[in-house]
């Protein structure tokens, strides 16, 4: 294999694991919040909007202030 390729099959590596950790994360998020609020934060769709905006809020807290 050479360099270019090697390079490309990594970043593609790297990319596939974070996304599925990130589903994950997320799917993890999904499940525990509406098993305590027993879907109350779903809109007409049943697509949970709760949870990923506490995902995100989560993340803005842990980056760092400048």
């Amino acid at each position: 294999m050479t360099i270019r390729g090697s390079c490309v099959w990594l970043l593609l590596r790297l990319v596939t694991f974070t996304g599925i950790s990130f589903a994950n994360q997320m799917l993890h998020y999904a499940s525990t919040t509406t098993h305590h609020l027993h879907g109350e934060y779903t809109n007409a769709h049943g697509v949970i909007t709760h949870d990923f905006t506490m995902v995100f809020a989560q993340n803005d807290r842990r980056a760092p202030r400048s």
